[in-house]
């Protein structure tokens, strides 16, 4: 199992042992010593660490029997650990030159789902992320990005349009023009959303079923792959279309609601990407007149704040009372929305 506990238990165990007979003199050669065969660490007793782990400097290392510093994978317990080029133990992700792998806060590597506070990623039986496929198991199929996330909402994999659901499974493949809200006998107001990676679907879901509102969905008619959402790709379409602003008219399937009058509330929502709102949204924003209409923008972000998005999406309103608005983080919670939206004074 977990080797933490036993790690921290075998340096409490070190620190009183060494207060109970510090020496009043370290070894001559004490510290770190480096030699044709590897590093090796000579405590203040002048005694080599070997064959376990030790808590120095801050981090944690392993040495052989034989004292010298280990580094690369490591079996121990049952469990792998990752030793880095300089020996210490790696924690969240770590790149061992071949594939992205996640070790948790004790080291331990980690297999199948895993959360690392802003998506969800699947590693395989040997620990390697999976990354820019399908990925069927059996609870269902999922996709996962370029770089290793699990996706939800609209997606064009491999020339098909594909839909997975909130929890990434996939629920629709083909081309499908979303449904859109009537406005018949509803509660006036009207939730809409633009969503990337899932985070401002799963928002916009709790704000609709909280204030009993209809929810459209912004769906570009070229939906984004995983790979047009690679921000650390320099040729990727989302980095191309923020370098050149002339590419951002992105068209949607949807962007005017029936019974639009029967709203006086509506929700837009969106991630932040470049610090502004997604432009994806901008072409709802300009084909709609927001007079009377009171209009309150929330975005997702792992990161930055929601900045000067929703005053700029007022100016290219030009028209309703637009309020200041909310961030979310990735991973929002029911709990957070709610109380968000105990302050609007909603009816």
């Amino acid at each position: 199992m977990k080797k933490a506990m036993q790690k921290l238990a075998a340096f409490g165990f070190a620190v009183l042992a060494a207060s109970a007979a510090a020496p009043s003199v370290l070894a001559a050669d004490a510290g770190w010593q480096r030699d044709n065969t590897g590093w090796r660490y000579q405590d203040a007793d002048g005694e080599y660490e070997n064959d376990g782990w030790a808590w120095i400097g801050g981090s944690w290392y392993h040495f052989g029997g034989d004292g010298y510093m280990d580094t690369g994978w490591l079996r121990d317990g049952g469990e792998w650990y990752y030793l880095t080029g300089s020996g210490t133990m790696a924690t969240g992700w770590a790149w061992d030159g071949d594939g992205w792998y996640y070790l948790d806060r004790s080291g331990a590597m980690e297999t199948g789902w895993v959360w690392d506070g802003n998506g969800w990623y699947y590693l395989d039986g040997s620990g390697r992320m999976v990354s820019d496929t399908l990925l069927e198991l059996a609870d269902g199929t999922y996709y996962l990005d370029a770089s290793g996330r699990m996706v939800t909402g609209s997606y064009t994999v491999d020339g098909e349009a594909m839909t997975f659901g909130p929890d990434g499974a996939l629920v629709t493949t083909g081309t499908e023009t979303p449904e859109t809200p009537s406005g018949d006998e509803g509660s006036g107001i009207l939730v809409v959303y633009f969503s990337a990676t899932g985070n401002t679907e799963e928002a916009a879901g709790y704000i609709a079923d909280l204030t009993g509102g209809d929810l459209l969905e912004l769906t570009p008619a070229d939906p984004y792959t995983g790979a047009d959402l690679n921000w650390n790709d320099p040729d990727s379409r989302v980095v191309r279309e923020y370098e050149d602003e002339s590419l951002r008219d992105i068209e949607l399937t949807v962007s005017t609601v029936e019974n639009w009058d029967s709203y006086d509330t509506v929700f837009i929502g969106y991630p932040i990407w470049w610090g502004i709102a997604a432009w994806p949204v901008d072409g709802f924003v300009e084909a709609n007149d927001f007079t009377g209409k009171t209009v309150i923008p929330f975005c997702t972000s792992s990161s930055s704040g929601m900045g000067q998005s929703g005053e700029l999406l007022a100016e290219l309103a030009g028209t309703g009372d637009w309020q200041e608005g909310q961030r979310f983080s990735s991973g929002v919670s029911e709990a957070d929305v709610e109380e968000w939206l105990s302050t609007l004074g909603l009816s």
